[in-house]
């Protein structure tokens, strides 16, 4: 259950009257309780109504007056939602303020690691705004021999596989583990993870993501591993970036985790795409071949990498075409999935992603299906 995002919890919270939404200085003039009660009473459409700016400051007084609520107070969850919908529309201006809200909620609590992802989406969304100097990587040029599995595979899917290998291949030899090094257990030391992943979004200290990947998942349950596998992969992708370490970025972004898709308010840009596609690289054949490496390895993150759901939003018909190749190399469980996913490609239909998200499927790109594939 621990898998609920601040927004799900908050859609539990909120109630569905219809009563006129309080103003932004009719919310700042209440303090504790008053404040929560009225914050929590705003639904998730009419938080809209608020500028960026106004959410970020409605969520920098609902922090304030934190302690002036009982942990079983169902109120509480207002302070989760505000700041969502901030970091949902957050400029370079409002980035700092949230950042700083954040810091100071409580190491190792499931409120600061629930709330990671929609803040580390807009500390990225950001920088691929902000920086203009992007460089074309080269990938590795050896192509890994496809395994057995892929026998008979048509030879595009071949190709991407190929292709996703060599994307990740500079950050695996980066980031190579001798047999002599130890890890540090995440879970006996998770106030000393969330510090660093405080100093990765203030941009503060040096070999952060070195630091990051130290941390593992100890013990032989892997039960709850989630809580740390979504915001390592996070803040190692952005410890990268800020570092300046683009190729390794590269393959960090193949295996990104995050309860949604990183994408623009809007819904019309995604983060990773949008990454790969500045660095000059083929992001549908990376993407499916993570896809595919994905369950040929049997480490198939369904509800957590999106692969499946960005390729189906953003991809051209060579996606359709990747899809269906590996829909039918899929095992049994798999198959529903990539059935949803292809009905974004049919005009009119309407797909339910099952990769852990209820929100429909829309498609953003214009990029026309021939007859032949529908």
């Amino acid at each position: 259950m621990r898998r609920f995002s601040a927004f799900l919890l908050c859609l539990g919270a909120l109630g569905t009257s219809q009563a006129a939404t309080p103003g932004f200085d009719d919310l700042i003039a209440l303090k504790g309780k008053a404040l929560y009660k009225a914050a929590d009473d705003i639904s998730y459409d009419r938080r809209k109504d608020f500028s960026a700016a106004e959410l970020t400051t409605i969520t920098e007084r609902l922090a304030a007056d934190k302690n002036q609520l009982t942990k079983e107070d169902d109120h509480r969850y207002a302070f989760g939602c505000f700041f969502t919908a901030a970091c949902d529309c957050a400029t370079g201006r409002e980035l700092p303020r949230l950042i700083t809200v954040y810091g100071g909620l409580e190491p190792a609590s499931y409120e600061k690691r629930s709330l990671l992802g929609p803040l580390a989406g807009a500390w990225i969304l950001h920088e691929l705004e902000a920086r203009t100097d992007w460089p074309v990587i080269e990938l590795p040029r050896g192509a890994s021999a496809p395994p057995a599995e892929l026998a008979g595979a048509a030879p595009d899917l071949v190709a991407a596989w190929q292709l996703y290998k060599r994307s990740t291949e500079t950050v695996e030899h980066a980031f190579e583990h001798g047999p002599e090094e130890k890890g540090i257990s995440f879970q006996t030391n998770e106030r000393a993870f969330d510090a660093l992943v405080d100093k990765v979004l203030r941009k503060q200290g040096e070999h952060l993501a070195q630091e990051l990947d130290r941390f593992l998942w100890s013990g032989w349950c892997g039960f709850g591993s989630d809580s740390l596998l979504q915001p390592q992969s996070l803040a190692f992708f952005m410890a990268l970036l800020n570092e300046n370490r683009i190729a390794e970025a590269v393959g960090a972004a193949s295996h990104l985790q995050s309860d949604k898709p990183i994408v623009t308010r809007d819904g019309t840009v995604d983060a990773r795409i949008a990454f790969l596609k500045k660095c000059g690289l083929d992001w549908e054949a990376i993407l499916a071949g993570a896809q595919l490496e994905s369950e040929l390895s049997g480490r198939v993150f369904r509800d957590d990498s999106h692969c499946l759901e960005e390729l189906a939003t953003f991809g051209s018909e060579r996606s359709a075409t990747f899809l269906l190749e590996m829909a039918r190399r899929s095992k049994p469980d798999m198959r529903s999935s990539y059935a949803l996913a292809l009905t974004a490609f049919v005009p009119g239909s309407t797909g339910n992603m099952d990769v852990g998200s209820s929100a429909d499927l829309e498609r953003q790109s214009a990029a026309p299906i021939s007859d032949e594939t529908k």
